[in-house]
């Protein structure tokens, strides 16, 4: 049951929470504990209060949740406790969560958690209105402003993790998609350029003195090919490298993931478009 429960929370099952919740109520003052007695698992209480929180009963999840706090701190069960308090923390948001978790933090550093120390320490920081994102099997788990979303593991979720890390920090495209820069290749090349240039004087001059159709016709060729091959203020124009493929896919590739995120939770996408600038260089600068 206790396996149950975080599954049905884990991937939002409500209906399966609802079922654990009605086993689960009549033991809510034990403890839960395998047939060997070899481990504890600290309160029913905390599975309820997960249980509720899944199928959407928030403060009847913060009550079994206050409970399995002071049960788990009554039973001697440290690493419970800390759990409790997170999980509690997770729910109530705002000043008093950012305490439970400083407390949950605190205690989980002093007996060796620090996996779980460093989760919830994350989940603080996202509690603060800054955005947090972390690989989770497989899964992106996105925490903002208390509250956290889980997108699938799409290529712009692992650019996005990279930006969210480093607030400021501009960071090149092909350093992200892990790619190595050999320039950008020019259509035409310095040589044919200047060839073409040439022959275009050339003609122009003949052209004073002979104006025959077959130079006109050869003149505006030249023309016309020389301005398909120039870009802007007349700069040849290049092959896409690889730092030009590394821009496109990039903001291509974080533009899917926030629209995966906005699916589920707008304010958050809203936030990372606001703050993420994408280009041959990167970064996130939160307001």
């Amino acid at each position: 049951m206790f396996c149950v429960v975080h599954v049905a929370a884990a991937l939002g099952e409500a209906e399966i929470a609802r079922e654990a919740y009605r086993l689960l109520e009549p033991f809510a003052d034990l403890p839960v504990v395998p047939a060997t007695a070899i481990v504890c698992f600290g309160s029913t209480e905390l599975l309820l209060g997960i249980a509720a929180t899944t199928f959407g009963e928030s403060a009847l999840a913060t009550g079994h949740l206050e409970r399995a706090v002071t049960t788990n701190i009554r039973l001697g069960n440290l690493p419970m406790t800390a759990y409790a308090r997170a999980t509690l923390a997770h729910l109530v948001g705002g000043d008093r969560g950012r305490e439970l978790f400083d407390v949950a933090i605190r205690d989980a550093k002093a007996i060796g958690m620090d996996e779980r120390a460093a989760l919830w320490t994350r989940a603080r920081d996202g509690l603060a209105g800054r955005i947090v994102i972390r690989k989770e099997n497989v899964w992106w788990v996105v925490s903002h402003h208390g509250k956290e979303i889980r997108v699938e593991d799409l290529v712009g979720m692992r650019y996005l993790a990279r930006l969210v890390a480093d607030p400021g920090v501009e960071i090149a495209a092909l350093e992200l998609v892990g790619g190595e820069d050999s320039g950008n290749q020019p259509v035409l090349d310095p040589v044919a350029r200047a060839a073409y240039l040439t022959r275009i004087r050339d003609l122009r001059a003949q052209l004073d003195d002979d104006p025959t159709p077959r130079l006109e016709a050869e003149l505006e060729a030249l023309l016309s090919h020389l301005e398909r091959e120039t870009g802007m203020g007349g700069r040849g124009r290049n092959f896409a490298g690889p730092a030009e493929r590394a821009r496109t896919a990039v903001r291509k590739a974080i533009r899917r993931a926030i629209d995966a995120i906005a699916a589920t939770e707008q304010p958050t996408a809203d936030a990372l478009r606001d703050a993420v600038t994408t280009g041959y260089r990167c970064s996130y600068r939160p307001g």
